[in-house]
């Protein structure tokens, strides 16, 4: 009996060791916001955010996240319980919190003590040292300490194993935290970093994190958490509430309830004073709704958002690819539209014309490409190689500042371009790739204005968009430049069945009638490298 119950014991000592909710759930005690201590059972966002860190430990062997979240959704206590577990039950371990203001770091503090103070008796190692900004415990030899953003040399000489931004778009001085605490994670197995906050508009360090940690093969993950998760926010309707026409789109996009419209409505109006942009920012539906700094884009969110989320294609469109060249240290992007649906999307690093030259006629090869555009503004050596090479009838530079076809309406073509894609996705029917960060781009474009004097429409330079952008950001809108160059100028759907491909050097291939291909191979026989001779497929 003593053996069975002690084996029973080991069982579940060794289960509360490996398994965090469960652990939670039986050793920890939170206060919930009514102000009642309870058991801390993780809710849909705690749960999901450990899915998402635990699924990249395992792979990894170390996690370095960023949580873009909107308010009181719990990753803190969360954070803060994943790593008071790992302080009380593995020896050696050092965890450091910083949070952007001293009543945070009281806050999370105090939270730390109460796991403590609430937590079985044989499940917590006695404290050696207790202050309001450290615990230190006996026996495992594990430290978990706290500081505030304020200082920049705040945590500087520590060396960690686990650690804990908080609030992090609000910090002061990040460039030298950054290079102070940061400092003392080490880049090894079971280290951790994670960084959470509500945004704070864009170019800080959170935000650039934030898209830093969607862009493949990045060491951080980002993480976003939607605010209708949490059960709290919904408010109770009657028989004679109807939403609008907004909101309904909003039920059926996001699969919201009538009570949790009617919060929204409530919050919208009564904290941000009918500040839409406002709302959306502390408690965002998507990623990009996060993001935003003034609520005024030329993208709406919300059709961007439905085009995320439409899987139709378009296969009798012709297939359009947009090339936008890199600039010095910048990304060469690539963009293939067809019809209403972006295709895909590409970027490459460290491309030199040739590169680009090589790349663009590859596609044009294989993937039955009716027309290519190519900004010239860095692309002009690329356009006049690919005309060389032959390939000039589906290769046209496009220049962003050159005149618009409509030029009584736009300043320049760069600006018509982009209002060809706002039409687009106003048309209905869009489908884009479900990528958070080219979802971010597109709703970093401000709207049209017009100009004075000549009353035409214009959009900010480029330069200007960047000025409150980080570096991470400014790197998306090159995927949004060549998505705009595929709407430079119409190409006729007829052109996807009278496309002729450059198999090799010399012959050619062709679905189209024999008569528009003896035309072609005669008038451009003669090309450089190019052959007369075709073959039907």
């Amino acid at each position: 009996m003593t053996e069975n119950l002690s084996s029973k014991r080991l069982e579940t000592f060794t289960r509360l060791r490996a398994d965090l909710p469960f652990y939670a759930r039986h050793c920890l005690k939170i206060r919930d916001k009514s102000g009642q201590l309870r058991p801390f059972i993780l809710n849909r966002a705690q749960t999901y955010l450990h899915a998402r860190l635990e699924e990249q430990r395992k792979r990894a062997g170390r996690v370095r996240a960023v949580i873009v979240k909107g308010r009181q959704q719990g990753c803190s206590t969360y954070i803060s319980a994943r790593y008071f577990h790992r302080a009380t039950l593995k020896t050696g371990t050092n965890v450091f919190i910083l949070a952007h203001i001293s009543d945070s770091t009281r806050h999370i503090f105090k939270m730390v003590g109460a796991f403590y103070d609430n937590c079985p008796e044989p499940m917590k190692p006695p404290v050696k040292v207790s202050n309001q900004r450290n615990l230190e415990f006996e026996g495992v030899g594990s430290e978990y300490s706290i500081g505030t953003a304020g200082s920049a040399d705040v945590g500087r000489s520590m060396t960690l194993q686990l650690f804990h931004g908080s609030e992090v778009a609000f910090w002061p001085n990040t460039d030298e935290l950054m290079g102070g605490v940061m400092q003392g994670v080490a880049d090894l197995p079971g280290t951790e970093i994670v960084f959470e906050s509500t945004a704070n508009g864009l170019g800080n360090m959170f935000h650039s994190l934030a898209m830093a940690g969607l862009r493949p093969g990045s060491d951080f993950i980002t993480i976003f958490i939607p605010w209708f998760w949490q059960e709290e926010y919904r408010s109770p309707v009657d028989a004679a509430f109807c939403p609008t026409d907004d909101e309904a789109k909003l039920m059926e996009l996001h699969g919201l309830t009538a009570e949790q419209v009617y919060w929204r409505r409530k919050k919208i109006n009564d904290t941000f004073g009918g500040k839409l942009w406002a709302f959306q920012r502390e408690y965002p539906c998507t990623l990009q709704e996060a993001f935003i700094t003034s609520g005024e884009s030329l993208y709406s969110g919300e059709l961007v958002e439905k085009a995320r989320k439409n899987n139709t294609p378009d296969p009798s469109a012709p297939l359009i690819l947009g090339v936008d060249p890199a600039r010095s240290g910048d990304d060469t992007a690539f963009c293939w539209r067809r019809g209403r649906e972006v295709v895909r999307k590409k970027e490459y690093n460290e491309m030199d014309e040739m590169k680009i030259v090589s790349l663009v006629a590859a596609e044009l090869d294989k993937e039955q490409i009716q027309m290519c555009f190519v900004d010239v503004g860095l692309g002009y050596g690329v356009v006049d190689r690919l005309r060389e090479l032959g390939y000039g009838r589906w290769v046209r530079g496009v220049h962003f500042g050159e005149s618009a076809t409509e030029s009584d309406i736009y300043l320049n073509k760069r600006t018509e371009m982009f209002d060809e894609a706002r039409k687009w996705f106003e048309d209905g029917g869009a489908n884009i790739p479900d990528d958070d960060a080219f979802a971010v781009g597109l709703l970093s474009i401000p709207p049209l204005k017009q100009t004075v004097g000549r009353s035409v429409l214009a959009l900010p330079s480029k330069d200007e968009i960047k000025k409150n952008m980080g570096a991470e950001q400014k790197q998306l809108l090159n995927q949004v430049d060549a998505f705009i160059l595929t709407f430079a100028y119409p190409v006729a759907r007829s052109m996807a069945t009278n496309r002729i491909v450059r198999t090799e050097p010399g012959p050619l291939r062709t679905k189209s009638p024999l008569t528009t291909i003896k035309r072609f191979a005669k008038n451009k026989g003669e090309s450089a490298g190019f052959s007369a001779s075709v073959t039907m497929l």
